[in-house]
């Protein structure tokens, strides 16, 4: 009998997916790129790309029936939190070496992977959840007399930061107003004390129980109270006890909630009293793959993928020589209308380092927000041997480029 070909089902064809597509290609394996764009750019890089979203199980399912008769289904790979109901689903029905269902659940609760934390003893903030509307006056005065402010309302069950907002005044009805607006998200919503320090993603990966750390991404925001994202750099500039110490907590905080198997992330922040735990996402931070983890040097994907088809030396993939940092930089605009031409794009692209620069705002399309909020528009990649040099560049390259309305 002829032995079918190993096959993934990658579920995100964004921008920052190519790298890890490419990966996967790149070991022999058939990738299956869903997206619900029908121009999402890692098409063209598929072996076969479905127009679906990420969150209808059920056309999945019958996706992954139909591939599983011609191919050996060896994983199914989310890039974002909201894919994971789909994962579990396909990993159940096919019985895939991944983590469980229910430790797919656990992870998306963000009050329920809290409360197991802080009973093993993990470093978390303070906090309460909010689960029924009437609760809602009661909570927000236990919040205004009980918790330090600042203070930051998220729904308990979302991801990408959507429905977060913080608050540094004790206001009643603002924030009465938050929670209601991240009930949009989630049932529940949690509401935590805003602690001050340096923001990092933990991310490493599970292979038959065993916990390999992979990397640790500094990670800088805006000033505004939804906390949007500037920019990042990998490896960061800590002291190695810092590293074993985030990496320790990533791997019980994974334990806890049951993911044993795959890529985990963990959101951390190290204030002046050490590191507390945020939250914990069971993929890599996928924006972070672009730059120095998916060089060549170091690639998770590829060493997770490699691993599931059986082959030996997968952890060469983990090596990090520890000659190169990484990051990205958002490109953020303000205007609201529709753009007439993007400047500044080709001489960005000449920077040093520069690797890769995404815009999803183009000619044509529209951009800024009509209430005035900066609007994520692009995203620039760099690679090289300074630190430094590597962060200048960033700014440099998103400075240069810029968006003439009509």
């Amino acid at each position: 009998m002829t032995k079918k070909q190993q096959a993934v089902i990658y579920l995100g064809g964004s921008y920052p997916q190519l790298s890890g597509i490419k990966a996967a290609k790149d070991l022999g394996l058939f990738v299956v790129v869903v997206d619900r764009d029908p121009i999402a750019p890692a098409r063209k890089f598929a072996n076969l790309f479905k127009e679906i979203s990420l969150i209808d199980v059920p056309e999945l399912l019958d996706l992954a029936d139909i591939i599983s008769e011609r191919f050996q289904l060896i994983c199914v790979y989310g890039i974002a939190d909201y894919a994971f109901r789909s994962v579990a689903a396909i990993t159940e029905r096919f019985d895939l070496p991944m983590a469980s269902r229910e430790a797919f659940e656990r992870a998306m609760n963000k009050s329920f992977s809290k409360r197991m934390w802080d009973f093993r003893g993990l470093p978390v903030s303070r906090g309460v959840t909010i689960s029924t509307f009437e609760d809602t006056d009661d909570a927000v005065c236990h919040i205004l007399d009980e918790l330090e402010f600042p203070v930051i309302v998220k729904p308990a069950d979302s991801c990408s930061s959507r429905g977060v907002k913080s608050f540094r005044e004790k206001n009643f009805a603002k924030i009465w107003d938050a929670i209601f607006s991240a009930r949009e998200y989630s049932d529940d919503v949690v509401v935590e004390e805003l602690l001050d320090g340096r923001h990092f993603n933990v991310d490493g990966l599970f292979a038959n129980g065993i916990f390999y750390p992979v990397t640790v991404t500094e990670r800088f925001f805006l000033d505004n109270d939804i906390h949007q994202g500037l920019y990042g750099l990998q490896p960061p500039e800590i002291d190695e006890s810092w590293n074993t110490r985030m990496f320790s907590i990533t791997k019980e905080a994974a334990c806890a909630i049951g993911l044993r198997q795959g890529p985990v992330t963990a959101d951390i922040i190290w204030t002046g009293s050490g590191p507390v735990l945020l939250e914990l996402s069971p993929h890599f931070h996928s924006i972070a793959t672009m730059s120095l983890r998916t060089n060549g040097v170091c690639n998770p994907l590829k060493a997770w993928f490699s691993y599931l088809m059986g082959m030996e030396g997968w952890k060469d993939f983990l090596k990090d020589d520890g000659k190169f940092y990484g990051g990205y930089y958002f490109v953020y605009h303000r205007e609201y209308g529709e753009v007439r031409r993007v400047r500044g794009l080709q001489e960005a692209l000449k920077i040093l380092y520069i690797t890769d620069i995404d815009l999803s705002r183009t000619e044509g399309s529209m951009i800024g927000c009509p209430d005035g909020k900066s609007d994520l528009s692009g995203i620039v990649w760099a690679v090289g041997e300074k630190r430094q040099q590597v962060k200048e560049s960033l700014r440099k390259a998103s400075e240069k480029i810029s968006f003439e309305l009509k």
